[in-house]
C-alpha cells in the first residue's frame, strides 16, 4: 500500500510541474537588448560621394542601429540610414573611428550608407547591428 501510494504521489507531482501555466510580464524600465543581425561591411568610398549598402531592412520605432567602423585616411565623414523617403539620417565622424548608435523614430525600411565630405578616397570597415 505504501508502495502504490507512492508511485501515485511521484506521478502526481510529475504531472504537476509539467502543467504550470506561465506567463509573460512587461515590466516598465526593464529593458532588454535584443540583437537582430550584424553586418560586416569593407568598402571604399570616393571622394565628396556617398556609398550605400545594397539592401534594405525594415526597422520599428524604437529599435537602435550600431554603427562600430574604422576608416582612413581621416577626415570629415558621415554614417547613417538612408530612410524610404531617401532622408539621410546621421552622425558626422572626423577622427577615423565610429561606435554610436542611431535610435529610429520613424518605421520604415532603411539603407545603411557612408558620406565622405573628404577630397580623398576613404577606406572603411566596420559592423553594423540592428
Amino acid at each position: 500500500m505504501k508502495r502504490l501510494l507512492s508511485v501515485l504521489m511521484t506521478c502526481a507531482l510529475l504531472v504537476g510541474c509539467a502543467c504550470v501555466n506561465v506567463q509573460a510580464a512587461d515590466l516598465p524600465g526593464a529593458d532588454v537588448p535584443v540583437v537582430c543581425a550584424t553586418g560586416k561591411f569593407d568598402m571604399t568610398v570616393e571622394a565628396n560621394s556617398m556609398a550605400t549598402a545594397d539592401t534594405a531592412f525594415p526597422l520599428e520605432v524604437g529599435e537602435t542601429v550600431r554603427i562600430n567602423a574604422s576608416y582612413t585616411p581621416n577626415g570629415s565623414v558621415d554614417f547613417g540610414l538612408l530612410d524610404s523617403d531617401n532622408v539621410f539620417h546621421y552622425l558626422t565622424v572626423t577622427k577615423g573611428s565610429i561606435d554610436k548608435t542611431l535610435k529610429i523614430e520613424k518605421r520604415g525600411n532603411y539603407t545603411f550608407a557612408i558620406r565622405n565630405n573628404t577630397d580623398n578616397k576613404i577606406s572603411v570597415s566596420g559592423y553594423v547591428t540592428y
